[in-house]
């Protein structure tokens, strides 16, 4: 992958699968949102994530899963039990009301309005 993007324990390229709409394969997880939603530590996802257990993908520093593997995982993992679509569902909702930090420009150059 380019621009400081690459596949992480899996190739996410294919998630695109028959029958799932383009926006719920290309949605893509925060790792707090997931262990927020999972009742588990960052840490604990972040050890699937190196495992292979979920596949995600790296941007820098930073990794997101996408909502496909994260439903696909949920559906195969015999710890996670619960409704795969009411954990996905309930990251939703809550990345919805918590947007995350807007952008504030800053004072603009040094010394203007003195």
């Amino acid at each position: 992958m380019r621009d400081g993007c690459r596949a992480v324990a899996g190739d996410t390229a294919g998630t695109q699968g028959v029958g799932m709409s383009e926006e719920a394969g290309t949605r893509l997880f925060k790792v707090a949102d997931i262990a927020e939603a999972l009742l588990v530590s960052r840490m604990t996802v972040y050890r699937m994530i190196r495992s292979g257990a979920l596949p995600a993908v790296q941007f820098g520093r930073s990794f997101r899963v996408t909502e496909y593997d994260l439903r696909r995982y949920l559906e195969q993992s015999p710890t996670h039990g619960g409704d795969p679509r009411a954990i996905v569902e309930s990251i939703l909702h809550r990345s919805e009301h918590h947007p995350g930090p807007k952008h504030h420009p800053g004072p603009g150059p040094s010394g203007a309005g003195r």
